[in-house]
């Protein structure tokens, strides 16, 4: 998977034979076809495996600050190791977005799905507090992927409101 994963991100999907990935690993092409039936079961793989980190990761970095800005921190500074310890992750996420759209974000739609409780309570904290905007939530129901994306944000706002000794207070 890592072959795959490196070849995929340097050359596409479509740059990339079962032959090339083969040679790489040091097995024959019908070695690589028994375990992965197609091109695409293995693609699909390489991405699950990608993936599949930030399936276990997320919701512990989400419950593990208490702050927006410790969650911030949190989730980024996993971001950064787990892209600096194989900088072929991130070359294959971006050729993926950029050659598969609609499947990476029906992807990413399922990872962040299981994590909307998390995100929803959150955004309720914060509508409480007075720091989210009432239809914030509403967004996170349509789009969760964006929704994942405030929460930095929602931090930032506390923190600008905080030097400015006020509240942040939905309109």
């Amino acid at each position: 998977l890592a072959t795959a994963t490196q070849l995929f991100g340097d050359r596409g999907y479509s740059g990339t034979s079962l032959e090339l990935i083969a040679n790489r690993v040091g097995v024959k092409k019908a070695s690589l076809l028994y375990r992965f039936p197609s091109k695409e079961a293995l693609r699909r793989e390489v991405i699950g495996a990608l993936l599949s980190h930030w399936r276990d990761a997320l919701p512990g970095l989400v419950r593990a600050g208490t702050t927006g800005e410790g969650r911030f921190e949190a989730i980024v500074g996993e971001v950064v190791r787990f892209f600096r310890e194989d900088p072929a992750r991130g070359r294959l996420l971006v050729r993926e977005t950029l050659d598969h759209p609609t499947y990476v974000q029906q992807v990413l739609a399922q990872l962040f799905t299981p994590l909307m409780g998390l995100v929803t309570d959150y955004i309720r904290r914060g509508q409480r507090e007075g720091l989210v905007f009432g239809d914030l939530e509403f967004i996170a129901r349509c789009d969760p992927v964006f929704a994942v994306g405030q929460i930095p944000r929602i931090g930032e706002r506390h923190k600008i409101a905080a030097l400015q000794g006020r509240k942040w207070a939905h309109e």
